[in-house]
């Protein structure tokens, strides 16, 4: 797990300075940062965002100035704010208004997933990038694009769809969560992970995750993790067939967008750099581009973790909002 960049004192950052605030699924979490990305101050409340914009407002202004209130800065201050929410989210143009009203600044609102992606683009693994792809694998993929530096904010919310990339088109593909067959989702997802474990010692296979299904406990993703450290020949093979169909997946996002790196983030990474799985999951996704990429792109594009976490969205709206306020200007 990514530990949040230490703060940098007030008196020590480089103004103007931008606030970015991700309404996620359990807190409400700001981030207060300088014109170069260094984080000044964060605060974090621990309810989870209304469901009326209005109140989401409330909780947004509530934490944009606890935020400056720990760096000691005024509202003038601010030359922006940027809020991200889940794409479920109908009301993002509401809750901004709402909260340009309470706290009398201009306002960014962006998707989660947007946000994160140009979190990592601005200051985490993507630094330094012309262009990435950020797949978040957890119970479904989601999937945030930059291009030529700007993030790729579609019309109608529903872009960058990458989890319902085709992978499979025989008639017998598995099932995406929304109905269809053969999506990236149905085999690159936790939660396509789980089921094929569970199928698999359903039909007899021997594993260690038995003794588990047997016993009552409901298959996770951390037992499978636990059983492949152990070795278990079936969570490995499992994990290996999941690394394959990410891989398909990049693959076809690298001949459409061309990025300069992709970036893996989510529970579906198995700890991430950090472990041996991890590391050993993404050898695995590597391996199988350099198998089915255009060579040169196979080569020069780079493949890796993405490192902010949690920390990612809010960073992201942030920067969103940074970019925004540079576009004003102009």
């Amino acid at each position: 797990m990514s530990q949040p960049k230490p703060l940098t004192p007030t008196a020590d950052a480089r103004p103007p300075f931008f606030v970015g605030v991700d309404l996620g699924a359990t807190a409400i979490v700001a981030g207060l940062f300088d014109d170069a990305g260094c984080p000044l101050a964060r605060s974090i409340l621990a309810e989870r965002p209304d469901h009326r914009s209005e109140g989401a407002a409330d909780q947004t202004a509530r934490a944009v100035a606890e935020a400056l209130r720990k760096a000691g800065l005024e509202p003038s201050a601010i030359a922006r704010l940027g809020v991200s929410a889940p794409a479920s989210r109908e009301d993002g143009p509401a809750i901004a208004a709402g909260v340009n009203r309470r706290c009398g600044l201009p306002v960014t609102f962006a998707d989660s997933i947007d946000a994160a992606a140009y979190g990592e683009f601005w200051i985490g693994a993507g630094r330094g990038f012309h262009s990435l792809v950020l797949l978040n694998l957890d119970t479904h993929i989601d999937c945030g694009i930059i291009v030529d530096r700007l993030s790729l904010d579609d019309q109608h919310r529903r872009g960058a769809e990458c989890g319902h990339l085709l992978i499979d088109s025989l008639p017998t593909a598995r099932l995406c969560c929304c109905g269809q067959r053969g999506h990236f989702n149905a085999y690159g997802s936790v939660t396509a992970v789980i089921e094929r474990a569970r199928e698999a010692v359903e039909a007899g296979r021997a594993s260690l995750l038995r003794t588990n299904l047997d016993g009552g406990q409901p298959l996770s993703l951390e037992l499978l993790r636990e059983a492949a450290d152990g070795g278990d020949p079936l969570a490995l093979e499992i994990i290996a067939e999941t690394a394959r169909s990410v891989a398909v997946g990049i693959t076809s996002l690298l001949h459409t967008v061309d990025p300069s790196g992709v970036l893996l983030a989510g529970p579906l990474t198995f700890g991430g750099s950090p472990t041996a799985l991890g590391r050993r999951f993404l050898g695995w996704v590597r391996e199988e581009i350099a198998h089915r990429a255009f060579p040169l792109l196979a080569e020069r594009t780079v493949i890796d973790f993405a490192v902010l976490g949690e920390d990612a969205r809010h960073t992201g709206a942030a920067g969103l909002a940074r970019k925004h306020s540079l576009s004003d200007v102009a």
